[in-house]
This record gives C-alpha cells, sequence and structure tokens, in this order.
C-alpha cells in the first residue's frame, strides 16, 4: 500500500468552469503562467472529525 495519495481526474460530480478558475488565477497571481492541471484525491475524507 502506498502513503502518497492517488490523484485522479476529476469526477464528473466535482467538475467545474477550469477556465474560469486559470483567467482568475491569472488576474490574481503575477506570472501564473497559461496552463492548469487540476486533479483530485482517490478516496479519502475531507473532514474526518
Amino acid at each position: 500500500m502506498s502513503i502518497t495519495p492517488e490523484l485522479v481526474e476529476v469526477l464528473p460530480a466535482h467538475k467545474f468552469d477550469e477556465a474560469s478558475l486559470l483567467s482568475w488565477l491569472q488576474e490574481a497571481i503575477p506570472g501564473f503562467g497559461t496552463r492548469l492541471d487540476v486533479r483530485q484525491f482517490q478516496g479519502g475524507q475531507s473532514n474526518p472529525t
């Protein structure tokens, strides 16, 4: 078993407008760049408390 979480393509239920996020990041962070690679962790819990 790997201790490194697996990253996968964003599941359909969690998809969002990546182009809008990229545009916002480019405006908010000088020199951000032109590429955004969005992935999500496979499985797990967001707040196990």
